[in-house]
């Protein structure tokens, strides 16, 4: 039985005419037009019948112009897919027409509806101005259903273009890759531009990876920080190659950090100028130097906010100084904020470092040797070299000590200034008065000052002795035979120094008892003045002597002796006393016995000898006391001379005129005794005098340095 083919012809829908007006030699993938078949609901499927199944042609122009025709069949998804169908092409045409048959790949089943487009390729030897007119009309498509041919599909009119012209012109790919550093993720985004064949591909190497698309952007996401090389370029539809470009995009993601803090000093005082040197790390744009970090400081008072001042910011280097504030101690934490890089990329609020403020004075050191007023023999001395010697309560606070000597007591002479860190000095000094003080240091340089001692350095001294004197008085031996008592409320310390006497003796004295001596005592201005004076003395060092004359002198330019209602005798107990408001050079004084007058063996004695040869035997007065018209030493001695007997008085007198006379007109004496009782008076007088000043020759020493001494005590206490 013969089966019968039963006709089913597809439908064509969704005609377009695509073919550009004006297209380049050689370009190529040209869309000229698209459409859509569509079988009957029912019926078998269908299939290209015959090698010309599809045909194309060319009614106008050189057939030479178009060098391809092809058929694709479309997936659905944007034409020039990967997984479009090639239906079928032709690069000849005959009788100006192209044609073949497609491949059973595009082939139709029932009732199904398929879209193809035809694309022509333009040949690189067509001709300026052609214009090309490809029709695809009546009889063109040749389609099978079942076992019978279909008639021709006409899928309606013509499409064309109006011009060919060549493409030399290279295609422009712009980009927007930024020239300055990015802090974010960027996509670079490139577009191809072709007016006359079209971009035929669009092209960058990133890193050295490509990326490629035939579209005419291209966007490529840069997902990590870095400089990234990105080189580009595009490739129109006749192979026109642009130039490749080669930009740089910088991208950095990280904020700066700061990695090394340093001030010149991490102890500093009030109004130093602290300097702060800030190192920070950013391994990729860099710093912005113009942006300044904002520096603070935390951890103190507001009252001692720093202001910070830039003198220098390059590289990654920040420098800058701040004046440290009074009044402000503890350790302030340097806080950086606002460090900027050049992407942007700000660091956070940051602890830079630390250092402390210290305006608190260290210790005060207290001075040990020499003590205050102190007395020191320079003989004594090795080398002269004076041992000073301190104490301070915590000595872990001090850095240095600075020990200043000088000549005056506000310290405007400083003769010496030796920076130690031991508690003892040696120096070597001449004769002289001396202040010293020790001043602590700190690290930072605070300060605290001694009080300041004064000692007097001389040669002078035959013997010293340092006493120490508890309230109501020590007794302390000066010399044989004679003792010091000091009365005082006051503990302190006495210097006696011994020394030679290098004056003379006061007015109407002709003996000093012992030797002189200088008193210091170290407690000079807490001392409750005035103080009393006791010298005590045994009967071996006044023999000769009389007791009632003993006086406390004092020498101040000269020697004189206390006025009489502040000393005075205690011959019941054996001690000269004085009030005195100073320590000054003091010795004790007193007046000779006269011994009655003895004449020569060659006068006729006359009268009976004085008994009285030394000290009276009555019994010694409780107390004596010398002022002005009280009697003296001198005038006992002329009220002895008075009890020569008159014979003897009477022989003296012509013999003493005679003297007289003799020696204003520089003649020889010839002695002849008389008997006059003014006479014996008058020798008397004389022989008392005679007395008094060998008493004086006797006791002047050797002189020297006794306006020194004067103008020393003179500084340390005014009488």
């Amino acid at each position: 039985m013969l089966a019968l083919a039963v006709e089913a012809i597809p439908s064509v829908t969704n005609i377009e005419h695509l073919a550009p007006a004006i297209v380049n030699n050689s370009q190529t993938n040209i869309t000229l037009m698209t459409f859509t078949l569509t079988t009957i609901e029912n019926f078998p499927a269908g299939r290209w019948s015959g090698s010309g199944a599809f045909r194309a042609t060319t009614y106008t122009g050189a057939p030479g112009d178009i060098s391809k025709v092809s058929l694709y069949a479309d997936d659905g998804n944007n034409m020039f897919s990967s997984n479009d169908t090639l239906c079928g092409s032709a690069t000849t045409a005959y009788n100006n027409q192209f044609s073949f048959k497609p491949g059973v790949d595009c082939n139709l089943d029932t009732n199904v509806s398929k879209k193809f487009f035809v694309v022509i390729d333009i040949a690189s030897s067509a001709q300026t101005g052609n214009a090309v007119d490809l029709r695809i009309d009546a009889y063109n498509l040749s389609f099978m259903s079942g076992l019978a041919p279909t008639s021709a599909i006409n899928p309606a009119g013509q499409a064309y273009v109006n011009a060919i012209i060549p493409d030399t012109t290279n295609p422009v790919t712009t980009h927007n890759i930024p020239t300055a550093w990015q802090n974010a993720l960027f996509t670079v985004q490139l577009v191809c531009t072709d007016s006359q064949s079209g971009c035929g591909s669009l092209n960058a190497l990133v890193n050295g990876t490509l990326s490629s698309t035939a579209e005419n952007t291209l966007n490529v996401q840069i997902s990590t920080e870095g400089i990234h090389t990105i080189e580009f370029w595009s490739v129109d539809n006749t192979g026109n190659e642009e130039a490749h470009q080669t930009k740089n995009l910088s991208v950095d993601l990280t904020r700066p950090a700061l990695i090394n803090f340093t001030t010149n000093t991490s102890l500093a005082n009030q109004n130093d100028v602290l300097q702060i040197t800030i190192t920070f790390s950013d391994t990729l744009s860099g710093i912005e130097h113009g942006v300044s970090p904002v520096i603070s400081w935390e951890n103190l008072p507001a009252m001692c906010d720093g202001t910070f001042t830039q003198t220098n910011y390059s590289g990654n280097v920040w420098r800058g100084t701040t004046v440290v504030p009074a009044n402000c101690d503890g350790t302030a934490t340097i806080v950086v904020a606002d460090t900027q890089d050049i992407a942007g990329n700000r660091i956070t609020e940051t602890n830079g470092g630390s250092f402390t403020i210290d305006n608190t004075a260290p210790a005060t050191p207290s001075l040990v040797i020499p003590l205050n007023n102190a007395l020191l023999n320079n003989d004594s001395l090795t080398n002269s070299s004076v041992n000073f010697s301190w104490s301070v309560s915590n000595i872990s606070d001090v850095d240095q000590f600075a020990v200043q000597i000088a000549t005056n007591s506000n310290f405007s002479s400083i003769i010496s200034e030796v920076n130690t860190t031991a508690t003892s000095v040696l120096r070597n000094l001449s004769e002289d008065v001396y202040y010293w003080r020790v001043i602590s240091y700190d690290a930072v340089g605070n300060a605290a000052n001694s009080s300041s001692n004064m000692f007097e350095l001389s040669s002078r001294f035959i013997e010293i002795f340092t006493v120490n004197v508890t309230a109501g008085g020590v007794t302390t031996p000066v010399t044989a035979g004679l003792s010091l008592v000091i009365n005082t409320t006051q503990n302190s310390t006495l210097f006696i120094a011994v020394t030679e006497s290098e004056a003379g003796l006061p007015n109407g004295f002709t003996d000093r008892v012992g030797s002189e001596y200088e008193l210091s005592i170290t407690d000079f201005d807490n001392v409750s003045w005035p103080v009393e004076l006791n010298i005590y003395y045994n009967d071996s060092v006044i023999a000769g002597l009389d007791e009632s004359s003993l006086r406390i002198g004092w020498f101040l330019n000269n020697w004189s002796v206390f006025p009489a209602n502040t000393s005075g005798v205690n011959l019941s107990e054996n001690f000269a006393w004085t009030d005195t408001n100073t320590f000054i050079h003091i010795s004790l004084f007193a007046n000779e016995i006269p011994a009655p007058f003895q004449p020569s063996t060659s006068l006729t004695k006359r009268g009976p000898r004085s008994s009285d040869n030394g000290r009276s035997s009555s019994a010694k007065s409780s107390t004596a006391s010398t002022s002005q018209g009280e009697t003296t030493s001198s005038e006992q001695s002329t009220a002895q001379a008075t009890q020569i007997d008159e014979p003897v008085k009477e022989a003296l007198t012509p013999i003493l005129e005679r003297k007289e006379a003799k020696q204003r007109e520089d003649a020889p004496v010839e002695l002849e005794p008389e008997s006059s009782s003014t006479g014996l008076i008058t020798t008397g007088i004389i022989a008392a005098a005679l007395i008094a000043l060998a008493g004086y020759g006797l006791s002047r020493r050797k002189k020297g340095k006794g306006e020194l001494e004067t103008s020393l005590h003179n500084v340390r206490k005014g009488m």
